[in-house]
């Protein structure tokens, strides 16, 4: 069977590590698959040797570094993107796909479900934020007024009819499927919530608790939503030993460098999955300090996996992934943040 899989971008954060972590299984299992997604022109395009990979020219990779009119008018753009529409049409008659499989489409566009439908080809889709409710795909604890405004109806109103064809949904969390269909999303789409990973290959706790060396990882992009700047602080008032360290990229290093110049105890790392894997093992914990609501975290996934305890904001699906030994706190409470370091 051939199998094609539409995600906004091919490299960057949680969405596209699943969308081809997903792509390697289905080609394990003797299917065919190919990819399809955007990049901006300046970008080098990527390749894989196990599947065909299919990159169309987008502002949408680089769009945060416009003001807020281009930001707008792009969104609006992005609703019916009729380029976007005929660019993939011409693909997937040309690959002749049995399956579609379609995780973020910002940037390809929000009219591809129903190319999909018009095309008489079996389609999923999977959930993983809140871009069909908002533009921005973000939702600030304590700013959830951000969904229920006038424009942001007016949003979703277009977003429900522009999905209304969709085949199949999948949401790795019962929260943000629930979020959906009580917006009136996807009524007569077949619902499924299936975790990103298969819950029952959690472990418990696999470090010797008399070992513990005061390891305390961060494991995600250094953007102002994921809360780092507060795990910094929090780190700075509360911690007499052991290290905090710091894995991955964003538009907030230099800050968080600035912020963290005086602490050898503060270590950053550039993303590599190798490097995680290895912190992972050497770690005792995972912090997530998030500042808005997440589905469902494959960093989460992966502390687990390792035995690792997961010390994380209670919001969106995160507590669907937790475990007993895992510590949940109000999220931006740095106080809290600061009593849990120091208890652990």
């Amino acid at each position: 069977m051939k199998i094609a899989i539409l995600n906004s971008l091919y490299q960057r954060g949680g969405a596209e590590k699943i969308a081809k972590k997903m792509a390697e299984e289905l080609i394990s299992q003797g299917q065919e698959v190919f990819f399809v997604a955007t990049k901006s022109k300046k970008q080098k395009p990527n390749s894989s040797d196990k599947y065909k990979i299919y990159e169309l020219n987008s502002l949408f990779p680089e769009l945060y570094k416009h003001n807020y009119i281009t930001r707008l008018l792009w969104q609006i753009m992005n609703l019916i993107n009729c380029h976007k529409y005929h660019q993939i049409k011409k693909i997937l008659k040309q690959e002749q796909p049995n399956l579609v499989i379609s995780h973020n489409l910002m940037g390809l566009g929000y009219q591809i479900p129903r190319l999909i439908k018009k095309l008489g080809i079996k389609h999923e889709h999977y959930l993983h934020d809140l871009q069909l409710l908002h533009p921005s795909g973000l939702m600030y604890f304590g700013q959830e007024g951000i969904i229920e405004t006038f424009s942001a109806k007016i949003y979703q109103a277009i977003t429900k009819h522009l999905f209304q064809d969709t085949e199949e949904v999948i949401s790795p969390s019962r929260w943000l499927l629930e979020l959906h269909t009580s917006r009136g999303f996807f009524t007569t789409s077949d619902k499924t919530v299936k975790p990103n990973f298969p819950l029952n290959q959690i472990k418990e706790e696999i470090h010797d608790k008399n070992n513990k060396q005061n390891k305390f990882l961060y494991v995600g992009q250094l953007e102002k939503h994921k809360g780092i700047e507060l795990l910094i602080k929090a780190w700075i008032e509360a911690a007499k030993e052991g290290e905090l360290i710091i894995i991955g990229d964003g538009q907030e290093e230099k800050n968080l460098k600035q912020l963290a110049k005086n602490r050898t105890d503060i270590i950053f790392f550039p993303y590599q999955e190798e490097k995680v894997q290895e912190l992972m093992r050497s770690s005792d914990c995972l912090v997530m300090p998030s500042l808005v609501y997440e589905n469902s975290p494959s960093v989460i996934y992966e502390a687990k996996q390792a035995g690792l305890t997961v010390i994380a904001s209670n919001l969106g699906g995160i507590p669907e992934l937790t475990t007993s030994q895992d510590i949940l706190f109000k999220p931006n409470d740095q106080e809290e943040l600061v009593r849990i370091i120091q208890n652990f």
